[in-house]
């Protein structure tokens, strides 16, 4: 689908939706309910600053003035609204469009979860990153460049050299070997991976220092684990830069610590290596942790929110299902 030039903000392309949370508001600029609507979701977007989980997406549904940039402009609109445009997947009644403002919430696969009015979709809006934050911890927030990279049927067999849990420099390696050898039939492939990852790389860099402004903690865990894999690599300079950053940051130390206890919690469990009263204890030493962080004044807001957040998360998990959460 061509949703066409946007009437303001960034050209979006399919790519640039995939795997996040997006959130399409259809409004009109007429209507004051719109412009109500169109200002909590740029509230919404400037604490959520330039967080990788979400987008914000407009359509703009009423005649379109001749000066509607300048006054999406003057409302301090800071997402991309497009002209008239409706993505097939929003799947709109055929008499929404008359009752603006209209929100349609999607999750990380593209699959419409919600649909209904700013106030509506913004209450929603903490339960979706809950969803996505569980997730992570389940998989303990581990990358390779590979689950981005486009790898010819060639190339296939360099994969394993990229896995999350290894160090990539012998990959690297692997792949200018074959670069290398004038008799390897697909040579040029090698040497084109070879930079293709190492450009995914810095660009999980730049993600990572992008959700060091809104959740600092996972920042720094997710980059811990990134630094292993980079291991004697020219990018593990930068990372150690913003590894740097992190760790002055008053609070961090202490949340890379929860988000240490909690994996190492649920390997323990998968592995059944924990009693339950061990477990009983080393979760409610988490959300100590987590309570005092969560309140201190002497940690910055966006930690502090941080630390919230997980502790909400956490003691829902173990109302819900019990201690067998942590080993799901």
């Amino acid at each position: 689908e061509d949703p066409g030039p946007p009437i303001i903000g960034e050209t979006l392309t399919e790519s640039d939706l995939e795997g996040r949370i997006v959130v399409w508001v259809f409004w009109g600029i007429e209507s004051q309910k719109c412009r109500d609507g169109l200002n909590k979701l740029s509230q919404v977007k400037a604490l959520l600053r330039e967080s990788d989980d979400i987008v914000i997406v407009g359509s703009h549904m009423h005649d379109t003035p001749k000066d509607l940039g300048e006054r999406l402009a003057e409302l301090s609109c800071t997402f991309t609204v497009f002209d008239h445009f409706v993505p097939e997947c929003a799947e709109l009644p055929e008499n929404s469009i008359g009752k603006l403002p209209l929100i349609c919430l999607f999750d990380e696969s593209g699959k419409l979860t919600a649909r209904g009015t700013p106030d509506e979709i913004v209450r929603q809006l903490p339960d979706a990153f809950r969803k996505r934050i569980e997730a992570r911890a389940r998989q303990g927030f581990r990358y390779s460049p590979m689950e981005e990279a486009v790898v010819s049927e060639e190339m296939a067999h360099a994969k394993p050299y990229f896995e999350p849990e290894r160090a990539w420099k012998t990959g690297f390696l692997y792949l200018e070997h074959l670069a290398e050898n004038e008799e390897y039939e697909f040579a040029s492939d090698a040497q084109i991976l070879s930079g293709q990852l190492q450009i995914l790389i810095y660009d999980e860099l730049e993600r990572l220092e992008e959700l060091a402004k809104l959740r600092p903690g996972e920042a720094a865990y997710r980059l811990r684990l990134l630094r292993r894999n980079l291991r004697e690599l020219e990018a593990d300079e930068d990372a150690g830069e913003l590894w740097t950053e992190l760790l002055e940051r008053r609070g961090v130390a202490a949340m890379l610590s929860v988000y240490t206890q909690l994996e190492e919690l649920k390997n323990a469990v998968k592995r059944r290596e924990i009693r339950p009263l061990r477990m009983r204890a080393a979760v409610g030493e988490i959300l100590s942790t987590l309570s005092h962080l969560s309140r201190s004044p002497q940690y910055d807001e966006m930690l502090r929110a941080e630390a919230a957040f997980l502790l909400q998360l956490a003691e829902e998990m173990i109302d819900r299902r019990g201690s067998r959460t942590w080993g799901s």
